[in-house]
């Protein structure tokens, strides 16, 4: 399993709680198998990626409650949506593979997921994550919307070519919206296969540019669009730079459901140190649409601390603290008071060792928060 070194700036509290030795490991498994039926097989690869999603739904969605249930999870304040984002960042060990059975069927598409959970590797306190996995967190959201409504389409898609007789109409299908449907499965392969593993090797260069053969293939993808732009920020290179501030500009400018992008965003100016203003006007947009959204207030204080705004940053904290997890507000308004006690932040290179996914493999940081 690879550590993982969040995505833009690891925000980081230290009155996180470690777990008793004497706790006994233990893992929970949730699989799932789906079965995809095509009519040609021109369809397979297509077949093979609507089985994938659609099994790694399913088997995330048997996980949900289990994760929903840990006594972590029950004191936070959580939606949904927030619960099915933590369920994927938990992930110990994904698998995930055709079975053999397509041999006798070589029509059907079966394919197997399986998810492992080590509950000792799960936090106390749900702020482990909240404070410290922002680029994990919204990058998971994007990819999950997009493998939502990826499979819708590529469901409908194999509908349509199954209930036509019109061979002409077939083939203008695959020549027309099948095309860009196994761009899309080739991006994925090449992210999944080649670029995570360069990322791995700490190979930027070859991972640049295979990101951008990814987005080529397929560009309305917001999550590998959003990874591109954080891969820029790593290079060291001040046009890289400017490119990656762009590329999340695009995307806010572009997408509705844009607070992710703005938060990151916004980490980007306050990890440059020069444009705070900034940085505080994309806080301020995202609390407007999300009043919330506890990644904000804490990048919101952040921001204020730096301004020497003490009293306001206080404020900004004790709120993200709240809506992190109440049960432990306390420890949190007190830590930050000792943080804005000492006037500033204090930048440092940290790998973080909390939260390990197999899943998930993030590029190396530059400079990363600790409070």
């Amino acid at each position: 399993m690879l550590s993982r070194l969040f995505l833009l700036s690891a925000l980081s509290i230290s009155y996180f709680f470690t777990l008793s030795l004497n706790v006994q490991a233990k893992i929970h498994t949730f699989r799932d198998e789906a079965k995809i039926q095509i009519t040609d097989p021109a369809d397979k690869p297509l077949g093979e990626y609507l089985a994938y999603l659609v099994s790694l739904r399913r088997a995330l969605s048997q996980a949900e409650p289990f994760i929903a249930e840990q006594s972590f999870v029950k004191q936070a304040q959580l939606s949904d949506p927030k619960v099915g984002i933590l369920t994927f960042l938990l992930l110990q060990n994904q698998l995930t593979y055709l079975s053999s059975t397509q041999q006798q069927n070589p029509l059907q598409v079966v394919y197997k997921t399986k998810l492992d959970y080590e509950t000792l590797t799960f936090p106390t306190d749900i702020s482990e994550i909240y404070l410290e996995s922002i680029g994990d967190w919204f990058f998971v959201q994007y990819l999950l919307e997009q493998y939502k409504k990826l499979e819708t389409e590529l469901s409908q898609y194999l509908q349509d070519i199954a209930r036509s007789e019109d061979a002409d109409y077939r083939t203008l299908l695959r020549k027309t919206q099948g095309k860009i449907l196994n761009q899309k499965y080739q991006a994925f392969h090449l992210y999944d296969e080649l670029f995570l593993f360069q990322v791995k090797t700490d190979n930027l260069k070859q991972a640049t540019e295979t990101m951008e053969k990814i987005i080529a293939l397929d560009p309305d993808n917001i999550a590998y669009k959003l990874e591109y732009a954080i891969l820029l920020a790593q290079t060291e290179s001040p046009e890289n730079y400017d490119r990656a501030l762009e590329l999340m500009t695009e995307l806010i400018d572009k997408i509705g459901n844009d607070s992710g992008v703005r938060l990151v965003r916004s980490l980007a100016y306050f990890n440059q140190g020069l444009l705070l203003d900034r940085s505080l006007s994309d806080i301020n947009q995202v609390l407007k649409t999300e009043p919330d959204n506890n990644f904000a207030y804490l990048l919101k204080g952040l921001i204020e601390l730096r301004q020497n705004n003490r009293n306001q940053a206080l404020k900004s904290f004790a709120s993200a603290c709240e809506l992190t997890s109440k049960n432990k507000a306390d420890q949190c308004n007190a830590r930050l008071l000792e943080l804005a006690n000492r006037r500033g932040v204090r930048r440092s290179n940290r790998r973080n060792s909390n939260i390990r996914n197999s899943n998930r493999r993030n590029h190396p940081l530059g400079n990363t928060l600790k409070l």
